[in-house]
């Protein structure tokens, strides 16, 4: 079953490539992606154990200072047998009011050697989508679903 955020934007996809294929006439798809971007403010401040809420980020040596300042990390994977690649980038972001804010951006992505038909859309961002929700629900914890609350 699709998530309801999904459901609403697929019409808004089927409507682009309407308007792609009426103005480009491609020879089908060589790229379908979709990709997820967030900001998290996350509660307390920058000496915040952000392995609480993300346990993907790497460890901060012991030896550094408690306050942590920024951080910006990227990790890219992929896999061959399913043909997509997942790019999950994460970074600290300014707030205004000293929460410490991490920018999520997760991009999943299927690229084709040749154009596949503009009819098969939907089933790749389908596929995309439930692996992109299978790697953000991953990448979070308990602490970091309630903030969603």
């Amino acid at each position: 079953m699709r998530p309801p955020g999904w459901q609403l934007f697929l019409p808004r996809v089927r409507e682009a490539l309407s308007v792609y294929q009426e103005l480009a006439r491609p020879d089908g798809l060589l790229l379908v992606g979709v990709r997820y971007i967030d900001q998290i403010f996350l509660p307390g401040d920058a000496e915040t154990n952000l392995l609480e809420y993300f346990p993907c980020l790497p460890p901060r040596p012991e030896s550094m200072p408690g306050s942590l300042d920024a951080f910006h990390f990227v990790t890219q994977a992929r896999d061959a047998n399913d043909n997509y690649t997942a790019v999950l980038t994460m970074a600290s972001v300014p707030s205004q009011d000293h929460r410490f804010g991490v920018l999520y951006d997760l991009n999943v992505v299927r690229a084709f050697q040749k154009p596949v038909p503009l009819d098969d859309l939907e089933q790749h961002a389908d596929f995309l989508h439930a692996r992109q929700r299978r790697i953000f629900e991953d990448s979070i914890t308990e602490s970091t679903r309630r903030l969603f609350e």
